[in-house]
């Protein structure tokens, strides 16, 4: 599910891109934590096991196919996007927070540049 709403985005910005005269060329790598979906993405055979699924889902396989995306696996305890969805501990948060705040830390609930 998590997949195809960033699949869908990406689709977006990228035409968005394109319309403003800067396409783009390699495919976008969306960091997914599910390993199954991964699997079903790069690989069409076992549809009889999938055929479950929705069909607006298939969007994914068919832009990993055409090289427009590109799922990369990331273990669920460096998954930064956390933060945005769920409760995640002040470590944690420290732990991302070069790549989201750049120098700045959170200490206790507080913003404090370093």
């Amino acid at each position: 599910m998590a997949a195809f709403c960033a699949a869908r985005e990406c689709v977006f910005l990228r035409r968005l891109k394109a319309d403003l005269g800067c396409p783009q060329l390699q495919p976008t790598v969306i960091g997914e934590d599910n390993q199954a979906c991964i699997r079903i993405s790069k690989n069409p055979c076992g549809a009889e096991r999938t055929k479950h699924i929705d069909g607006k889902y298939h969007l994914v396989r068919g832009l990993v196919k055409d090289d427009v995306l590109e799922l990369e696996y990331i273990d669920t305890s460096n998954m930064c996007a956390d933060m945005l969805t769920k409760y995640v501990p002040l470590p944690k948060v420290n732990k991302f927070r070069s790549g989201i705040l750049g120098s700045a830390t959170l200490h206790a609930g507080t913003l404090r540049a370093g």
